[in-house]
């Protein structure tokens, strides 16, 4: 079955959407005349950004490559076990053959979350420091949840 497409947009304070490609929309949802369907409506999810990745590949596992005395080429499976360890199973997987989570789906504050969590772990276990990505990047969190 075809994965249903997804159309972004915004609702404004009166109530009102707005979307992106409204034309598009339109013309998918005239494909549908006759038939039932759901409507479901969600709040944005950004997913992780680029730097956050950099960050996470560039900074962090290399610091609990380095702190564990894992080679760069076992830096892929020191990314799987933090992510085992501190995001956890995938919710259905087999229960013979269990894997951990994805992080490609984590939302740019998930992510974040990961990234303090990794900071957490890391002292507490190994004593080491890992850094804030930017200076600015707690406060500029804090806004972001205040204004939400």
């Amino acid at each position: 079955m075809a994965k249903a497409p997804v159309w972004s947009g915004v609702v404004t304070p009166d109530g009102k959407l707005e979307l992106d490609s409204r034309n598009g929309f339109l013309g998918y949802v005239r494909t549908m005349a006759g038939k039932e369907i759901d409507l479901v409506i969600t709040k944005r999810k950004y997913v992780r950004t680029n730097n956050q990745n950099r960050f996470w590949f560039g900074v962090v596992v290399p610091m609990f490559a380095e702190a564990c005395g894992y080679a760069h080429h076992e830096h892929e499976a020191v990314h799987d076990e933090l992510v085992r360890v501190l995001v956890g199973l995938k919710p259905d997987s087999n229960p013979t053959l269990q894997i951990r989570q994805s992080t490609t789906d984590l939302s740019t504050e998930q992510f974040n979350e990961l990234i303090e969590q990794a900071q957490i772990f890391g002292a507490e276990k190994l004593g080491i420091v890992i850094p804030d990505p930017d200076k600015e990047w707690r406060t500029k969190r804090e806004k972001a949840r205040r204004a939400a």
